[in-house]
């Protein structure tokens, strides 16, 4: 009887164990605009933002961590990852150093500049297209072992000026002051093509 229930419950942490492997993303969660998945990387909890800000930190000379970190901020259109790591078929996490020095040449491939690296995570930013995107990625759970990625994604864009300024407004401040500022103004970068984001305010 003893042999019957070990045998059992063996059983049913394997089942559980091939459940777990073979976890389904989360519909919700599309995919990563910069990286391809980590191995038995599985999509769990994902945040999209049409525009928000983003705290990010870099060293305060390039390519020199003696010289310290500092914050700054991007801003634009976002996403957000907090995806489980599957074990291996020798039932291990990587390793946190793993994670972050995949995502470290995975950035030099890319020809894309690291801005911060540490034992657990990166800073980059990086070209894809005519696009940039500014993230952080590396570890987001366990300690020398790694269990889950997280990922914090800004897309560079202007945000889209929905509130504009009446025709009367504009003359009152030509006749009062001479002039008009206009915010929500776009250009691509080091360009005078006018981005579709100014629309609303040219309109």
């Amino acid at each position: 009887m003893k042999k019957f229930a070990a045998g059992l419950l063996l059983g049913l942490l394997s089942a559980a164990s091939v459940l777990a492997q073979n976890a389904k993303d989360n519909p919700k969660c599309e995919a990563n605009p910069v990286f391809n998945r980590f191995a038995g990387e599985v999509m769990a909890s994902c945040e999209r933002a049409r525009f928000k800000a983003l705290e990010l930190w870099r060293f305060k000379t390039a390519n020199n961590p003696k010289s310290g970190a500092e914050a700054f901020n991007v801003e634009g259109e976002y996403w957000y990852y907090f995806n489980d790591i599957n074990k291996d078929a020798q039932g291990r996490h990587p390793g946190k150093l793993e994670v972050a020095r995949n995502f470290e040449n995975a950035v030099r491939q890319a020809k894309g500049e690291l801005l911060y690296v540490n034992d657990k995570q990166v800073t980059y930013r990086l070209h894809k297209g005519n696009d940039v995107f500014w993230g952080e990625a590396g570890c987001g759970r366990g300690g020398d072992d790694c269990s889950a990625i997280m990922h914090k994604i800004v897309r560079v864009a202007g945000m889209e000026q929905s509130v504009v300024v009446s025709a009367e407004q504009i003359a009152k401040a030509m006749g009062d002051e001479g002039k008009v500022v206009f915010y929500g103004i776009y250009f691509d970068t080091d360009k005078a093509t006018l981005k579709a984001e100014s629309a609303p305010t040219l309109a």
